[in-house]
């Protein structure tokens, strides 16, 4: 049996070997005979409740590295402190309705068992947990740790509980970024919505934010307002010869941030997207991207898909890298091109990828949609890597209908 394999390869791959590992209700040992394939130089201690669960794992056990013990403070505290403890579907109880798990399991005693169990970790380790029926976002203890998104683990996940966890003084969100956005008068009223929400983040919450206006005769006093929530520069931004508002302000993400950014790296948050928890969006490992967001599977309309193809044959004489002998009729305006690509109303971005697919440009971007350049130069450029991840899944919600939005995030 090989349980878990996303989760315990990433977490190998992120953490490496010869660990101390604590397998926080091992059951009959699978577990921890399946955490040997992926950590096969670590001491691996399984530690459960049932007595009859630790015999029938010990019988099974022919790894001198593996140990059983009975879950109890002097066994786990003897070979604590651990590099990492996975407490998968133990803090959980099953059939209960929210009335009724509050009684029989209430989130304060979910609280103190975490306490307990982190204080066996070592100051780098990590809490990996899966299955958990409480929200370990409602917990005081989960501030001190930040949250890492394996998207091989989270995407076969069910839960948004189904995390790994690590101390936060180790773990330090990158501080050379600056969130961007854009905004005109039609927008306005949604930023006033979400906004606020972007302080739910702590990743987010300290760092400066620069937004392109238009529409916006002096946006220092008009927009003078939304400071109380950021350091925010605001930017006019026009583009001679676009008619479009939307094609200028989408070009401002590529075209003005180029010019603008003082920072390694910005975050890009559309004017319709909020948050509704506190969870991390971005985790050091997706700083090695050039650009990151969220997964999407298609571009609409096809035809970007042909003018890009053709404006990068004419500008770098390299041939086409996508086939079209899907059934799409490319004429139709609302016609889907399938591919494995990136959205970007939350995203990622090195300020030196802006900079060089900047250079690239003529006036205006190939095709109307700053995701579907960026994402198609970094997937060309062989120099340039791409990632993506469920961004929605982290508390992102972004909505055009404002009465929706206003309802997802404030009810």
């Amino acid at each position: 049996m090989d349980r878990y394999p996303d989760l315990f390869k990433e977490c190998a791959n992120k953490f490496g070997d010869n660990l101390n590992i604590l397998s926080f209700g091992c059951g009959y040992g699978e577990e921890c005979f399946s955490l040997r394939k992926y950590f096969p130089n670590s001491k691996i201690v399984g530690a459960d409740i049932s007595r009859k669960a630790i015999d029938i794992a010990k019988k099974k056990n022919k790894d001198d590295h593996i140990v059983f013990v009975e879950s109890n403070l002097e066994n786990i505290i003897s070979s604590s402190p651990y590099n990492i403890i996975f407490a998968l579907n133990v803090f959980k109880r099953l059939r209960l309705s929210r009335d009724e798990l509050n009684k029989a399991y209430p989130l304060d005693v979910f609280e103190n068992q975490l306490k307990e169990l982190v204080g066996f970790l070592k100051d780098d380790g990590a809490l990996v947990m899966k299955g958990t029926s409480h929200n370990f976002d409602d917990t005081e203890i989960s501030k001190k740790f930040y949250c890492l998104h394996f998207d091989g683990y989270r995407r076969n996940s069910k839960s948004p509980n189904d995390s790994v966890y690590v101390n936060r003084d180790k773990y330090q969100p990158r501080r050379d970024v600056t969130i961007i956005s854009a905004l005109t008068p039609s927008y306005e009223k949604k930023l006033r919505l979400t906004i606020p929400t972007w302080k739910m983040k702590p990743q987010f919450s300290d760092l400066p934010v620069l937004i392109f206006t238009n529409g916006y005769d002096n946006p220092d006093k008009q927009l003078s307002y939304l400071k109380k929530y950021f350091d925010i520069k605001f930017v006019k931004w026009d583009m001679d010869g676009v008619d479009s508002i939307r094609d200028k302000m989408l070009s401002s993400f590529i075209l003005g941030a180029s010019k603008h950014l003082k920072t390694d790296f910005s975050v890009k948050i559309d004017a319709d997207t909020g948050f509704i928890n506190s969870r991390d969006i971005f985790d050091p490992s997706d700083f090695d991207y050039d650009i990151v967001g969220h997964r999407w599977g298609y571009t609409r309309p096809a035809s970007w898909i042909i003018d890009l193809e053709n404006w990068y044959k004419e500008k770098f004489g390299k041939e086409n890298i996508f086939s079209y002998k899907q059934n799409v009729d490319f004429e139709k305006k609302r016609a889907i091109f399938p591919c494995k690509r990136l959205a970007s109303f939350v995203c990622l971005q090195s300020t030196d990828f802006l900079k060089e697919i900047s250079s690239y440009v003529d006036g205006k971007l190939p095709c109307p949609s700053h995701d579907t350049f960026a994402w198609y130069m970094a997937k060309r450029l062989e120099h340039r890597s791409w990632g993506r991840k469920n961004i929605k899944k982290l508390g992102a919600v972004n909505r055009s209908n404002y009465k929706k939005l206003n309802s997802v995030l404030y009810g």
